[in-house]
């Protein structure tokens, strides 16, 4: 698998987890994002990599009980770890699309 699918596959993962949650906004980000990426269009990758970072982006976001969220605080600690580690592998991938 090419590293511009893995990314998209990533993407589509974090948007499941993001539309699960409730937070569409991002999650129709993402999902566009990745749909970009699948038609060959760098734009999905740029655009992905500006969600990332500053007041209210994508790396803001916390699932909890306090915002609303089904969760258990057990689940809490497991939901939000997984959804770091989508973002961070993405990123990675993404960073290094972008150099190549």
């Amino acid at each position: 698998m090419s590293d511009k699918d893995k990314l998209s596959n990533l993407l589509k993962q974090a948007s499941s987890v993001l539309r699960k949650y409730k937070r569409d906004h991002w999650a129709d980000w993402l999902s566009k994002d990745a749909e970009w990426i699948d038609n060959d269009d760098f734009y999905g990758v740029e655009h992905f990599l500006s969600a990332l970072g500053g007041m209210g982006s994508l790396n803001d976001i916390v699932f909890h009980p306090l915002n609303g969220d089904e969760l258990t605080e057990k689940e809490t600690k497991s939901v939000n770890a997984d959804f770091q580690n989508l973002l961070d592998q993405a990123y990675s991938l993404a960073k290094t699309l972008k150099r190549n």
